[in-house]
C-alpha cells in the first residue's frame, strides 16, 4: 500500500545531524571500497577510534556526533584478531562488539541483525565485508545480487543505526572509472549508500582517499597516510599526507577563485548592476572580468550571494 506524505510534513535534516564525519560517514549507509590492502579496514579503525574517543576532527574533517557503542560484522576468518590488534588500548573498555557472519542467506537473517543493534544501542555498524554478506554462489556483479544488497543496507539502516560496509574495487576498466561505480557491483550498488569512499593506493601517487556523498559540502580527493601509533603497536594513525608541488598548486588555484569569487559577490551586493538579475546572466557579463570561469560563477556563486527580491544580499541564501 501507497501512503503519500507531503513535502512540508517531511522533517528536515541539517547538515550536521546527516553525518558523523562531515563528507565522509554518513548518519546512514555508507559504502568503502578499495582494492585488497589498500588499507580499508584500517581506515574503518581510524574513523572509529575518532568517534569513540570524541575527538573534534579525523582527517581534518569535522566530527560531529561522539560514538560510545561501535559493533563490527566480520566475515573473514581471523578478522576478530585482526581488529582486536588494531584497536588494542586505543579504544574506551566495552565500546566495540563483534560477531561473526555466517549464515546471510537465511531468511530473515538481517532484519535480525537489524533488531540486535537496536537492542545493544549501536551507534554505528561496520560490516566488513560486503563479499562475505552474501549467499552461496551469488555473484555481485549481477544487477539481481546489486538489488539484494542494496535492500540489506535499507534494513540495517532501518535500526537507525549507521551503517559503514566494506567491499572491493572492481578488477578491469569496466567500472571503477568514477567514484560512484567504484564500488564492485558498479551503481547499482552505490545507489543504495547515502555516500561512496574510494581509497586507493599506490606506489607512485601513496594513497588516495576520493568521495562522493549526498548532501556533501565537497567532495574529497586527497593524499592520505597512515602509520603504526608506535613500533609495537598495530593501531593505526591517519593524517593527510603532504601535497606533492602539483597539488599544491591546484590548491592555490582553487584559493585564487574563492578570492575572485567574493570580490565578484562584493560587486554585485555594492553595485546591484541591472543587468545581473540571475546567476546565468552574471557568469555572461560580469564573471570574466573578476577572472572567473563561467561556469565556476553559474555554479559557486551561491555561496558568496544570493538573489532576494531581486536584489543581491552578501552571503549563502539562507
Amino acid at each position: 500500500m501507497i501512503s503519500l506524505k507531503r513535502l512540508e510534513d517531511v522533517e528536515l535534516t541539517a547538515y550536521e545531524d546527516s553525518f558523523l564525519i562531515g563528507d565522509l560517514l554518513t548518519n546512514r549507509a555508507t559504502i568503502l571500497s578499495g582494492e585488497p590492502k589498500s588499507g580499508k579496514t584500517l581506515l574503518a579503525a581510524g574513523m572509529v577510534i575518532a568517534l569513540l574517543n570524541g575527538e573534534d576532527t579525523f582527517l581534518d574533517l569535522p566530527i560531529f556526533r561522539q560514538a560510545h557503542h561501535v559493533v563490527f560484522g566480520l566475515t573473514d576468518d581471523g578478522a576478530e584478531e585482526e581488529l582486536k590488534a588494531r584497536l588494542h588500548d586505543a579504544v574506551p573498555p566495552g565500546s566495540v562488539s563483534v560477531f561473526s557472519i555466517r549464515e546471510p542467506g537465511e531468511p530473515d537473517y538481517w532484519v535480525t541483525v537489524r533488531d540486535k543493534l537496536a537492542e545493544s544501542g549501536a551507534d554505528l555498524f561496520v560490516l566488513d565485508n560486503m563479499l562475505g554478506s552474501l549467499k552461496a554462489g551469488e555473484d555481485i556483479a549481477n544487477s539481481v545480487t546489486g538489488q539484494g544488497i542494496v535492500t540489506i543496507l535499507r534494513i540495517l539502516t532501518g535500526s537507525g543505526v549507521p551503517v559503514l560496509a566494506i567491499t572491493h574495487t572492481p578488477k578491469g576498466n569496466s567500472e571503477g572509472l568514477s567514484v560512484s561505480s567504484s564500488v564492485i557491483g558498479g551503481r547499482a550498488i552505490a545507489a543504495g549508500a547515502r555516500g561512496v569512499a574510494t581509497l586507493r593506493n599506490s606506489q607512485k601517487q601513496g594513497r588516495r582517499l576520493a568521495t562522493a556523498m549526498n548532501r556533501g559540502h565537497q567532495e574529497l580527493d586527497i593524499r592520505v597516510s597512515v602509520e603504526r601509533r608506535s613500533p609495537d603497536s598495530e593501531v593505526p594513525v591517519w593524517s593527510r599526507a603532504i601535497a606533492p608541488a602539483a597539488e599544491s598548486k591546484k590548491r592555490n588555484r582553487a584559493g585564487d577563485d574563492a578570492v575572485n569569487m567574493g570580490r565578484l559577490a562584493d560587486y554585485l551586493v555594492a553595485e546591484q548592476p541591472a543587468d545581473a538579475g540571475s546567476f546565468r546572466a552574471v557568469a555572461e557579463k560580469h564573471a570574466q572580468q573578476f577572472r572567473v570561469s563561467k561556469n565556476k560563477a553559474q555554479r559557486g556563486l551561491k555561496n558568496f550571494a544570493h538573489l532576494d527580491g531581486g536584489k543581491w544580499i552578501a552571503g549563502a541564501k539562507p
